[in-house]
This record gives C-alpha cells, structure tokens and sequence, in this order.
C-alpha cells in the first residue's frame, strides 16, 4: 500500500485527512504494429479509482509512491471495485486502445506484470466566505481546493463519518 509523500505540505487548521483508494496496475502488451515488422513490447501503466469504477491511463512516477501507514484520525473512502473486475475492465481498456486508437495490425497480448495500491491523500477542512462557513476538499500533492459539495461520494461518506454535518 502506498501513497503520495506529505512532507513539506501545510494542512490548513483543523483539516481532517482522508485517503481516497486506487490502484496502479503496470501492464505489458505485445503487438504487431504493421505486418511486415516485429512484434513490439511496451509497458504501460493505469489508474483505476476504487470508488467511483473508472480507469485511465496513469502518467505519474511510481518511484515516488511512500509506503501508506494508516492513522486512527484517517479516513478511507471505502472500495466498491472487486479485483477481478477491475482486472478485466483495464485488460478490455488497453485491448481497445490498442485496437481502435492505435489501430494495431495484430491482436495485442496483455499481461498484468505489478499491482500497487494507493491512497491519495486529501484534506477536509471549514473556510469562511462571505460569512458563511463551507466544507473544502483539498488534494495537497497539486494544491486543488475546491467545495466539498461538489464530490458528493466523499461528501456523503464524511457525512456518515461525522465528520461534517
């Protein structure tokens, strides 16, 4: 389990963290770009969000990933993904970008090669505006804040946390 590094990050007063859960699959496909060339490997790596059941392609570092140690005041968005699932939905990603998008010659193989679980850690914290106080979410690593409100699968699970009311 992993997750991004906090050090150097000031968290606004009273935030509370929380860790959204995803997880990093590195893959390896094999194809034939045109029929009269070699078979190409490439390494490709996803990002799939536990929560909300989506998969992108994942451009980030992996060796900058620290191990994750849990704290009692965190909290975890809960995972609504099964692994098997998970795992064909980004084998049939990457199978359809290959096929339609770079419109390969042959069919590709994909292989799974490494798993890396990650907790993206935000913070939830009150701000005054105009003389009304408002939930904020804040992911440290870009610096994004924004209204709670707008994520309402976080703000719901916070609800039910009692961390806001």
């Amino acid at each position: 389990m992993y997750t991004f590094s906090l050090d150097g990050i000031r968290a606004p007063q009273n935030a509370k963290p929380l860790f959204y859960p995803y997880e990093v699959t590195q893959w390896q496909i094999q194809y034939k770009p045109f029929p009269f060339m070699k078979m190409k490997t490439e390494n490709k790596y996803l990002i799939t969000n536990l929560t909300r059941k989506e998969t992108n392609f994942f451009e980030g570092n992996v060796n900058k990933f620290v191990p994750f140690q849990e704290k009692e005041d965190a909290l975890i968005l809960p995972t609504n993904y099964l692994q098997e699932e998970r795992v064909n939905v980004s084998d049939k990603f990457l199978e359809n970008y290959y096929i339609h998008k770079r419109k390969v010659w042959s069919y590709p193989k994909i292989s799974l090669l490494n798993t890396y679980a990650l907790f993206v850690p935000y913070f939830i914290y009150k701000k005054r505006i105009k003389n009304v106080e408002k939930d904020f979410l804040l992911e440290p690593s870009s610096g994004s804040e924004d209204l709670l409100d707008k994520y309402k699968e976080i703000q719901k699970y916070v609800q039910e946390q009692g961390v806001i009311t």
